[in-house]
This record gives structure tokens, C-alpha cells and sequence, in this order.
């Protein structure tokens, strides 16, 4: 079957989602917006990528993060480590999973 010919017969909600939106998600949705003593809070990387269920067009997820780890850096940084689940409404498997990684850089001295 051509894509043409499989574009007519499936309509887009049964589509399965591009899975790297997925991966936005988690690296956009962080824990770590919310402190205050933080200068600066880059995405340092993302760790132990899977991709579980595809998500159909038009279902609701869910972010679920939990910290793993939180290792003092020199120079006022700290590395956190999250696990991420990216869970999708009436599926008993997440779309994916991963470990997200974030570098909290601290305020200056008299900030």
C-alpha cells in the first residue's frame, strides 16, 4: 500500500504520535524552574531513552518526575537527575521513559 493509498484509509487519531514530541515534554516540563536560589537552570542531556507505547492523536498525557540524584558541582553548580515518565490517560504502559539531566547554576555572591 502506498502512503498515499494508507493516508486515505487511517484518519489522524489512529496515527500513533511522533515520539520526539515526547521527548520536549519532559525536557520542557521541569521540576527545577521553581528555585529561587538558581541563576540559571540548562538542560544538560537526557539519559536512558525508551520509547514504550505510542500515543495516539488527540490522547492526554501525563509528566510524572522524580529526583534521582542531586551532586554538588564545583563552582556553585548542582547536576539533577530526574526519572521521567511521560504516562498516557487508560494505558497501563507509559509512552516513555527517560532519565533527564539539568545543570542548576547558582546565584553570584551579594545576588
Amino acid at each position: 500500500m502506498s502512503n498515499a493509498q494508507n493516508a486515505k484509509v487511517h484518519s489522524a487519531h489512529d496515527r500513533p504520535w511522533l515520539p520526539y514530541l515526547g521527548l520536549g515534554r519532559c525536557a520542557g516540563d521541569r521540576a527545577w524552574h521553581h528555585s529561587p536560589d538558581a541563576a540559571t537552570r540548562p538542560n544538560y542531556g537526557l539519559d536512558k531513552v525508551r520509547f514504550i507505547t505510542p500515543v495516539k492523536s488527540g490522547a492526554r498525557v501525563r509528566l510524572q518526575t522524580n529526583l534521582i540524584s542531586a551532586q554538588p558541582q564545583s563552582d556553585r553548580r548542582e547536576l539533577l537527575k530526574l526519572q521521567c515518565a511521560l504516562e498516557i490517560e487508560g494505558e497501563d504502559k507509559p509512552a516513555l521513559v527517560t532519565e533527564v539531566l539539568c545543570m542548576l547554576v547558582g546565584k553570584p555572591e551579594g545576588s
